[in-house]
């Protein structure tokens, strides 16, 4: 193997491994990225809907206690846009299910929101506070605490989302770890080879050459590289032998 190669060699198989890792690397963070973006996004937006749709419970409720209490103009201005916006609300929610269980509770909130809605149109027939008390009122508190239930489940999806981004980049960095101990192990490695295979062998051909310009002597010790070095060394030995086949 010549020298060159050798050297070659030396550089191209770290080179080749950091560049694997690095790309491997990249690639999972922005397949996290991608994926986690997703999630968010959508989590987010039903924690919106929920917000929404208890905004427009709470509107309701209050409209029917306005009707109670005589103001039948108010109920009606109230009622209209706040049911109007709390069913658009849930229509998105149950179009954006991305969280396990919830579609069950969704299933459910939304039989609470047809019973709430129920008791409501009785109520606003007959508007009384006991009627209020007895049975609206139950259903009200019923769907407030599944839509409770829904932000919550969101939110905690939101977190776990958070601490599996956490987890990945741990895991995607590992072999970027493993690399600088590579690196470490690689570069101690090039000085003892190099030592070995370059340094050592062209000490013994400047040992040689000084020996002999100095004393005449030609003691050269064997150089086994396989490459240009040992080349070299045969050439030296061959000049000695020629010098001296001269002499005599």
């Amino acid at each position: 193997m010549s020298l060159r190669t050798k050297l070659f060699l030396s550089f191209l198989i770290p080179t080749l491994m950091w560049l694997a890792v690095g790309v491997w690397t990249s690639s999972s963070m922005r397949n996290i990225g991608r994926e986690v973006t997703g999630i968010l996004n959508d989590n987010e937006r039903s924690v919106k809907y929920a917000v929404e749709m208890v905004q427009d419970l709470e509107r309701m409720d209050s409209g029917i206690l306005l009707k109670i209490n005589g103001d039948v103009a108010a109920f009606a201005a109230i009622t209209s846009e706040a049911s109007a916006g709390y069913k658009k609300a849930l229509a998105a929610a149950i179009a954006n299910i991305t969280v396990p269980g919830e579609k069950e509770l969704l299933d459910t909130l939304s039989r609470l929101s047809d019973q709430y809605f129920t008791n409501l149109s009785l109520i606003a027939a007959k508007p009384t506070l006991d009627a209020y008390n007895q049975t609206l009122y139950p259903t009200f508190v019923s769907t407030r605490q599944a839509i409770s239930r829904l932000r919550e489940m969101n939110t905690d999806a939101m977190y776990s989302a958070a601490a599996s981004i956490a987890d990945r980049a741990k895991r995607a960095a590992l072999p970027g770890d493993l690399m600088m101990l590579a690196a470490v192990f690689f570069g101690l490695a090039f000085v003892v080879l190099s030592n070995q295979y370059f340094v050592k062998p062209i000490k013994k051909l400047i040992a040689t050459v000084s020996q002999w310009n100095r004393s005449g002597e030609f003691d050269m010790e064997t150089v086994e590289t396989n490459d240009e070095i040992q080349e070299l060394a045969d050439g030296l030995r061959n000049l000695h032998q020629s010098v001296a086949s001269g002499r005599r």
